[in-house]
């Protein structure tokens, strides 16, 4: 675990989070243990902060990224809060989707919907990149927004949803595998 200083007074443990799901929206999903939804849980994402924290992790975020971030989240706490709540949502509906696939089922309407108006905000201005293989897409990234580590989370889910189902079905999961993470039990997204 690193610490990371919120400012003068404050000084906050920054947890580690499990990067195993072969899939970046697989990934977000593991920052819950416990699921399903009725079981208890075990929240790994309870602050702004700490989503700030998975998305640096995750090479969403830099460094300098992210300090501006956590300064500005200090001023305007409501609008962090919000944006934390709706991670939380984006990662239920993510979980809904691929768990009902797992299950040979229909993901429900409204997982899907909120997923869809995710991936609405999170297509916005993508540009074609000269890159050493060719050609690639970098996508706009609004420096400073709070929001600006679920765009590629809910682009990675939409990558999975659309994979041929062959290739899908080998990054899905089972609910049942636990694992051991800092001393407690949870339910783990792993790649098959």
């Amino acid at each position: 675990m690193g610490v990371r200083n919120l400012d003068s007074n404050a000084t906050t443990i920054e947890p580690e989070f499990d990067f195993i799901g072969g899939y970046l929206c697989l990934d977000f999903a593991n920052t819950v243990g416990g699921l399903p939804p009725d079981s208890s849980s075990q929240e790994r994402l309870t602050s702004y902060p700490q989503l700030v924290a998975w998305s640096q992790q995750a090479k969403l975020t830099s460094e300098s990224e992210a300090h501006v971030l956590l300064r500005k989240a200090e001023s305007a706490q409501l609008e962090a809060a919000a944006i934390l709540e709706r991670a939380h949502a984006i990662r239920e509906a993510i979980y809904g989707i691929f768990a009902a696939v797992a299950q040979g089922m229909q993901p429900t309407g409204s997982d899907l919907d909120l997923l869809n108006r995710e991936l609405e905000r999170a297509m916005a201005g993508p540009r074609v990149m000269v890159t050493t293989d060719g050609f690639g897409l970098e996508w706009r990234k609004e420096e400073g927004a709070f929001d600006q580590m679920l765009a590629p989370v809910a682009r990675s889910a939409a990558m999975l949803a659309n994979a041929p189902m062959r290739i899908a079905a080998g990054y899905l999961w089972t609910v049942q595998k636990t694992i051991v993470a800092g001393g407690v039990e949870r339910q783990a997204v792993e790649t098959l």
